[in-house]
């Protein structure tokens, strides 16, 4: 049944929030937002740019069902936790290397996870960057199946994340 199914890949420009700078960095806090309706499957562009095992497109009812699947009830749950929050519980590392303890809060549910993140300060320009593996677990969610298992989405996925903020007032 491997071969019905697609690597799908979930994008989102909508992430918002606050970072608070402090020294020593390891005292940094941040608490960011996402909306859950901003989450985009399989867009082509994106597909593209990432190449390797999202080279190929996926037809559209496929990232459509994938969608609504991703955001029903059984799964996010979007229509009653319509956003993901991020916040720092702790961090540790050293300049341009870091490890993030991140609160996720995702449907309904609070978990921590570890997030190595590389980060770039220029000026009042920051830019953290990190690429991680978790499961459905970690995040409290179940993978979902279907025609009795047969079917199933993988419980590993990636997380590839880019973060720039610029110094508010």
């Amino acid at each position: 049944m491997q071969k019905f199914g697609h690597n799908h890949l979930i994008t989102s420009d909508q992430l918002a929030g606050e970072i608070v700078m402090r020294e020593p960095v390891t005292a940094t806090s941040f608490e960011l937002s996402l909306p859950l309706e901003s989450l985009v499957v399989d867009d082509e562009e994106a597909r593209a740019a990432a190449g390797g095992d999202f080279a190929a497109p996926v037809p559209a009812k496929d990232a459509e069902g994938t969608r609504h699947n991703m955001l029903g009830e059984k799964l996010l749950n979007a229509a009653s936790f319509g956003e993901m929050k991020l916040a720092s519980a702790s961090l540790a590392g050293e300049p341009g290397s870091y490890q993030a303890q991140v609160r996720v809060s995702l449907a309904g549910g609070e978990h921590v996870v570890a997030a190595p993140f590389t980060v770039t300060i220029e000026g009042d320009h920051l830019k953290a960057h990190a690429d991680f593996h978790l499961t459905h677990a970690d995040v409290g969610l179940v993978p979902m199946t279907v025609a009795l298992g047969a079917v199933k989405v993988r419980d590993d996925f990636e997380v590839s994340l880019t973060l720039e903020a610029r110094r508010g007032s």
